[in-house]
């Protein structure tokens, strides 16, 4: 069936209002981005085909590109190209289209990554290197002795100690008298001198310290029948084995608490009287009270 010549004319004026009303999206944001998304809207030919007016902006973000519907329901897309963004413009000017793909979705920029700390912080420190200790004591102490001849003496004795490392050398000086003795002693007097050479360990205990060390070397010991020179004199080797408790009482001023077993034996007998003297020890112990002063 023929259309009329009038109904024809009609129809070509209503498609031209239509074409006039519907115009293109209308585009702003990046002038490079927004020629080359209408450039491709164009050639898809889009326009609304509800009439209803498109705006959109266009942006880069980074890399990317964002492009925003204004007015409306907005809307924000994240695309890599400009092609994809005048898919997504057209999407939204045509009301034929119902795919799930272009169904809006709010952007959601993910948060930076953070690396997961450790359950409890690892700290890892290197051991400073040992400092050699080359430090210089001195000390002084009274001391009380008890020997195997049943012999009672008090005396002094002077030391001093170089610190090597862990160690410390030491010297010692000793002498003492007898102030007690056996019944058949009589009248008899009798001294001592010692001096030995050896080491020792110092530790920490606490607020305090200990020492425990060695000493060698020799003695002597006088013994005359009366109050006067003459007498007996005898040389022996020595050692003692020896502890001592060191209390800080101030600055480098120490407490010096010792206690030591010696043994001595005579080598050498040199007379000057014709009395018999009493029989020498070869076992004392003692107790020692004194001051140390330097380092511990």
């Amino acid at each position: 069936m023929l259309l009329s010549p009038a109904l024809a004319v009609a129809s070509v004026l209503a498609a031209t209002r239509v074409a006039r009303a519907c115009e293109p999206p209308d585009l702003t944001g990046a002038p490079d981005l927004v020629a080359s998304v209408r450039d491709e809207l164009d050639r898809h030919g889009a326009v609304s085909t509800s009439c209803a007016p498109i705006h959109a902006r266009i942006e880069r973000r980074g890399e990317d590109i964002i492009v925003i519907r204004v007015g409306g329901s907005p809307q924000e897309r994240l695309v890599s190209d400009s092609t994809t963004a005048a898919s997504v413009i057209e999407s939204w000017s045509r009301s034929d289209l119902v795919d799930p793909l272009l169904a809006g979705h709010a952007f959601v920029v993910p948060p930076p990554r953070v690396e997961a700390a450790p359950p409890f912080p690892i700290i890892v420190r290197e051991a400073p290197a040992r400092e050699e200790s080359h430090g210089l004591q001195a000390y002084a102490a009274f001391e009380t002795a008890f020997a195997d001849d049943r012999s009672n003496w008090v005396g002094a004795m002077f030391g001093a100690c170089v610190r090597i490392g862990r160690a410390c050398a030491t010297a010692r000086a000793r002498v003492a008298t007898v102030i007690d003795g056996a019944a058949s002693w009589g009248g008899a007097h009798r001294r001592a001198t010692d001096a030995l050479v050896g080491g020792d360990v110092p530790f920490r205990t606490g607020a305090t310290y200990m020492t425990v060390g060695f000493g060698a070397g020799f003695g002597a010991v006088h013994t005359s029948p009366g109050t006067t020179g003459s007498g007996s004199e005898t040389l022996g080797l020595r050692a003692d084995a020896h502890v001592a408790w060191l209390v800080p009482v101030g600055g480098n001023l120490l407490l010096d608490l010792s206690a030591s077993v010696g043994l001595a034996e005579v080598t050498d007998d040199e007379t000057t009287t014709v009395e018999a003297a009493p029989t020498e020890p070869r076992i004392i112990g003692r107790l020692g009270l004194g001051l140390r002063f330097g380092e511990p």
